[in-house]
């Protein structure tokens, strides 16, 4: 007894805080066991889930899709202009910029200095991954060297460029004009047209850095130096456009496309609640699909349709021909009325011998559900109290620390 009230004293614990814990804790796994004991698998829930996996089914269904009804849907300007107005968000043109620039190509520098050793030997190590084949071991270094070599004089000439550029515009004194760094450097200015971000210039074609860079730019402002594959960049952006809601007219097939689009997902659902009502009232329907037999799969892949898992539970749910699911099934791609045509039933010899795994998979499963369901109960039956008095202390005591107000749960 000493040594366990010295233990828990240890870590800081009380014996009538830790026992009245474990109580709880004995409780609370006393009442789950009572929950889960009283659960019992029937047999008639065994045959339901044998039937359910190793059945086969054949449906008869109509599909509509927006392809299908695309020629009956009619769309007036009207309609046009007012989803233009809710939704000119949609159909704004993008940001633009023109820029001023200065271009250090790395082709046209050499490195003359050797490369050491220990310079080949650390860049591959660092870069090993550069001359890796997927899925394969890195080569040895003796069979990329030649790369490797290239790669870290460009690396080199870079770097010295990158240290070139930057001196050039210290030089002159951060300005915000290129004139002067390009005469410090020997290097024309360039210019290009308004471009956006999603088609810039062929120099920066695949440069995703560098045009975010750009356009992180404000108008007038210098940016960099900063690198691209086979250069160097200093810029200035002399020209901006702002993103800006487009004309109507220039979006207008857009537009009428977007539109109708909707419109044809919206009457296919339609048409596809029809044939769903017409297939519970009997009614024989022209068109009407048939799958090739097939079993239940917990990822809904039916036959002819789209994949579905509740489409499928609901399905096997049905034994009598002819029963018509509740509701059609898809998405805006295309809608499924459904009937079960036929149901194949497996043998009864085949339950036997399965009988016992499908006994040791739903149990557990049945368990679990009803503690879930008990758990729910629970949370409705209970009530929680709030002491206000005590609230109002603790919202005291923190205005008493801190000029901030307090959090209110």
């Amino acid at each position: 007894m000493e040594l366990y009230k010295q233990t828990l004293a240890s870590s800081k614990q009380s014996t009538k805080l830790f026992e009245k814990a474990k109580r709880k804790d004995l409780m609370d796994a006393k009442a789950r066991l009572a929950v889960i004991s009283s659960v019992q698998v029937t047999e008639q829930e065994l045959k339901n889930l044998y039937h359910k996996e190793s059945d086969q089914v054949v449906l008869s269904y109509v599909s509509v899709t927006p392809k299908d009804v695309w020629n009956d849907v009619k769309v007036t300007r009207a309609e046009l202009e007012e989803f233009f107005e809710k939704n000119k968000l949609l159909f704004m043109t993008p940001e633009k910029r023109a820029i001023s620039y200065i271009r250090l190509a790395v082709s046209r520098y050499q490195m003359n200095e050797s490369v050491s050793s220990e310079e080949i030997e650390g860049y591959y190590v660092r870069n090993q991954r550069r001359y890796q084949a997927p899925g394969e071991a890195a080569p040895p270094l003796r069979q990329v060297k030649e790369r490797v070599v290239k790669d870290l004089k460009r690396e080199k000439i870079i770097k010295m460029l990158l240290e070139k550029a930057a001196d050039a515009r210290f030089k002159n004194g951060q300005q915000a004009d290129l004139g002067p760094v390009s005469s410090t450097l020997g290097v024309p200015v360039r210019k290009t047209g308004l471009f956006a971000a999603t088609a810039p210039p062929p120099q920066f074609a695949g440069e995703q850095a560098a045009v975010k860079q750009i356009f992180a730019l404000k108008d007038g402002e210098v940016g960099g130096p900063f690198e691209t594959a086979d250069a160097v960049y200093l810029v200035q952006v002399s020209e901006s456009q702002p993103s800006v809601p487009d004309s109507f007219s220039s979006v207008r097939n857009l537009l009428e496309n977007r539109v109708r689009t909707e419109k044809a997902a919206a009457l296919a659902r339609k048409k596809a609640e029809e044939a769903l009502r017409q297939l519970s009232g009997g009614t024989s329907l022209p068109g009407l699909r048939e799958t090739a037999p097939f079993r239940y799969n917990a990822a809904g892949s039916i036959p002819g349709i789209a994949a579905s898992p509740e489409l499928m539970e609901e399905v096997f749910l049905h034994a009598q021909k002819d029963a018509v699911v509740s509701k059609i099934y898809g998405s805006s791609a295309g809608w499924y009325a459904v009937r079960l045509k036929q149901r194949l039933p497996s043998s009864e010899a085949g339950y036997e011998s399965l009988k016992e795994g499908l006994l040791k998979r739903l149990t557990p499963e049945k368990q679990q559900k009803t503690l879930e369901s008990w758990f729910a109960e629970q949370r409705v039956k209970s009530k929680i109290e709030i002491n206000r008095q005590l609230a109002a202390a603790i919202d005291k005591e923190l205005n008493s620390h801190s000029s901030t107000p307090p959090m209110r749960p």
